[in-house]
């Protein structure tokens, strides 16, 4: 890679990247909006762990003594795709690598989520233009649904029940799969039972969208969760009453998608925002950039 990136010469830095589905391109749910083909996945984390000590997620995020002399990283998956267990699972296990799973209840117990519901459904107009329509959306000429729907939709249970469909397959992990990780030690993660826009939605949805799903993760894994990923993690998509909600319901680590590094003294800042990486397709050569990018600049998205 050569000896002047500056992420070898500047230590002391914390990365978190998230990943989503890690999937082959003649899988049905498989998309460029979330989707990193196995054998780029593979070649993603071969640089981060030539660049990184890649640590547990509960180490990255309260440990204030790590070496200032290293880089560390954390990788995440958001989601719960059944492809992390296929997939990824063997090779994290194989290069010793820890990981954290963030996971929505939907997923485990109905095999979908609205996203990848539009994603694999996307050339059935009717049932576009229905999901469109409870969801309060009039797309422009040209735009991605899911793009509009996640930038101006409303959230609420003629939504939650509208978008459902017959799933096509094993996409999501169910709760032997998450049992499973568990058991290997894997830390998991609340994303919201229907990864729905929080800011959009009101006090009685967002309290069920995030109490529910801690239930029923608690009760499968038997984990303190205490962990909590934004669904999309940009600033229109929680506010004040968001955080608040997500606090009062007893996680400790609140984490956006605002593409920077951190470091120990970030550690004290009140209310602070862990920031994530987020990867699909990306090359080798891309990611380096990323990860150089935010060496000198932070986001505020």
């Amino acid at each position: 890679m050569g000896s002047k990136i500056p992420i070898k010469l500047l230590k002391g830095n914390r990365f978190i990247f998230v990943f989503h589905d890690i999937s082959n391109a003649n899988e049905s749910h498989h998309s460029p909006l979330y989707s990193t083909l196995i054998s780029r996945f593979e070649e993603q984390l071969n640089l981060l762990h030539e660049l990184f000590e890649i640590i547990p997620l509960e180490q990255i995020v309260s440990d204030k003594n790590l070496s200032r002399n290293k880089n560390y990283a954390s990788i995440h998956f958001d989601d719960g795709f059944y492809s992390v267990m296929k997939h990824a699972r063997r090779l994290l296990i194989e290069k010793k690598i820890p990981y954290s799973v963030f996971l929505n209840g939907a997923a485990i117990e109905e095999n979908q989520l609205w996203v990848s519901n539009l994603e694999i459904h996307s050339d059935e107009k009717k049932y576009v233009e229905k999901v469109l329509r409870l969801s309060q959306v009039e797309k422009a000429e040209g735009e991605n649904p899911i793009l509009a729907i996640i930038s101006r939709g409303k959230f609420g249970n003629d939504f939650k029940v509208g978008h459902k469909k017959e799933p096509k397959g094993k996409i999501y992990m169910d709760r032997g799969d998450v049992t499973q990780l568990s058991e290997d030690g894997v830390t998991i993660g609340n994303h919201t039972f229907d990864h729905f826009v929080l800011s959009t939605c009101d006090a009685e949805t967002t309290k069920a969208q995030i109490e529910d799903n801690k239930t029923l993760l608690n009760k499968i894994t038997k984990q303190k969760i205490n962990h909590f990923a934004l669904p999309y993690g940009r600033k229109e998509h929680f506010n004040s009453e968001t955080i608040a909600a997500i606090k009062k319901a007893g996680h400790d680590f609140i984490y956006s998608t605002n593409p920077n590094r951190f470091r120990a003294k970030d550690l004290e800042k009140q209310d602070f925002l862990f920031p994530r990486i987020c990867i699909t397709t990306e090359t080798p050569k891309q990611l380096l950039f990323y990860i150089n990018r935010a060496l000198y600049k932070n986001y505020d998205l």
